[in-house]
């Protein structure tokens, strides 16, 4: 039986590079849509400001907030509600 495939873009987040390095982890959805992934990305800046602490790398802030709790905000739209408050304006 032959299936369908769709292609699809998986954004992993949280790695480095470096004297230390880290895995990313990847997000548990596969995006379909180039405007999904460009969402994604803004939300994660739009995350790393309200949450990142000066100095911080985004993956050591997403091991404090909690993977799974940033990527609920990354697809749930939460961040882009509260946009203009994390951006100062």
């Amino acid at each position: 039986v032959l299936e369908e495939a769709k292609s699809g873009y998986k954004i992993t987040l949280g790695g480095k590079w470096g004297k230390k390095t880290a895995v990313g982890r990847p997000l548990s959805v596969i995006l379909t849509e180039e405007e999904e992934v460009l969402r994604v990305v803004e939300g994660a800046i739009l995350f790393f400001k309200a949450y990142g602490v000066s100095g911080e790398r985004f993956g050591d802030t997403l091991a404090r907030v909690g993977f799974d709790e940033a990527e609920a905000m990354l697809l749930s739209g939460e961040l882009f509600a509260r946009k203009t408050e994390i951006l100062g304006g």
